[in-house]
């Protein structure tokens, strides 16, 4: 059995203290298991979007293989993928912190790789790995469950913030309105926690600072993707635009009611495009190429991971 850090004495397991109260209840009540009868009904729904809306998407595009820019689209695949998978590392490693562990960069990768691969099974697949992961470093299961909600949230408020602003530069005042009250919420929830949990305010300030800065390196590496997708499409984008199409991510993985927001990221996507001036064929059609590229290239990396190569994990407790 793993060693318990020295902050945590083994007691049997407390109630989740989530971040937020009633925002960190429904945030973890969203990453709990569904029936498998529901399971197969939202993925038969979750597929047949994903399908038929990307064959819509498609069609109007009007592009041809012939007429896909392939070294952008090279460009997210080998470069923009390993970057996320290094951004959702580093939150892994956060969450840990707050927990009081230290934990070396290439076991957390391991781990990342294979929360990632998790979230193509319908479940929360990503969530639930990484909060069992916690728990095997010693942590009790509502502290883990709280700091991986903590980062979750904090996600979920950066992107939605970082989109209210741009869409408010470009005076769409009501969708900016509705996207910065989905972002504040989150953010004062996971600040809440934040002080329940690290009493020390510099320390408590730059864990802080870590949390926000990791999000935004997370947010603009997945715009950057998007760019250059819409990019190999033949679409005119920008970055503002693709920051804008990235929040769906987010908001279709807080629903918690399809694996990593399967189809309904691809529908979010699509109704925010016209926002920004982007068709919303476009908007679907990068969103849907963007997930798909990243199962591409994940996959041979989580089944060496799964054949036992790579890292062994090795934890140093505080």
């Amino acid at each position: 059995m793993a060693p318990r850090p020295t902050s945590e004495p083994a007691v049997a397991d407390e109630p989740a203290v989530l971040p937020g109260g009633r925002l960190g209840r429904l945030y973890a009540l969203t990453r709990r298991t569904p029936s498998k009868r529901t399971q197969r009904i939202l993925l038969g729904v979750a597929t047949v979007v994903f399908v038929v809306g990307g064959w819509f998407a498609f069609k109007s595009l009007d592009v041809t293989l012939s007429e896909i820019r392939w070294v952008p689209m090279v460009i997210a695949a080998v470069v923009g993928v390993p970057l996320t998978l290094i951004a959702n590392t580093f939150e892994y490693l956060l969450s840990a912190r707050l927990l009081h562990h230290r934990m070396g960069f290439l076991p957390a990768l391991q781990l990342t790789t294979m929360s990632t691969a998790a979230n193509l099974l319908p479940i929360p697949g990503a969530f639930l790995v990484r909060v069992q992961g916690l728990r095997a470093l010693g942590s009790r299961y509502g502290r883990a469950l709280a700091s991986t909600a903590v980062v979750g949230l904090v996600w979920i408020g950066v992107s939605a913030l970082m989109a209210a602003i741009l869409l408010l530069v470009g005076e769409r005042w009501v969708v900016a309105a509705i996207l910065a009250a989905a972002g504040i919420p989150p953010l004062v929830g996971a600040h809440a926690w934040l002080r329940r949990a690290v009493p020390e305010k510099g320390e408590r300030r730059r864990l802080g600072g870590l949390l926000i800065a990791v999000e935004l390196f997370a947010v603009f590496t997945n715009a950057g993707r998007l760019v250059l997708i819409l990019i190999g499409l033949g679409v005119d984008a920008d970055v503002d635009q693709a920051l804008v199409l990235a929040v769906s991510s987010s908001l279709a993985a807080a629903a918690g009611i399809l694996p990593g927001g399967f189809g309904l990221r691809e529908l979010i996507a699509a109704a925010l495009a016209p926002l920004v001036g982007l068709p919303a064929s476009a908007g679907f059609a990068a969103t849907a190429i963007n997930r798909v590229m990243g199962i591409v290239v994940l996959a041979p990396i989580t089944a060496a991971l799964a054949l036992g190569w790579g890292p062994r994990p090795k934890v140093e407790e505080e």
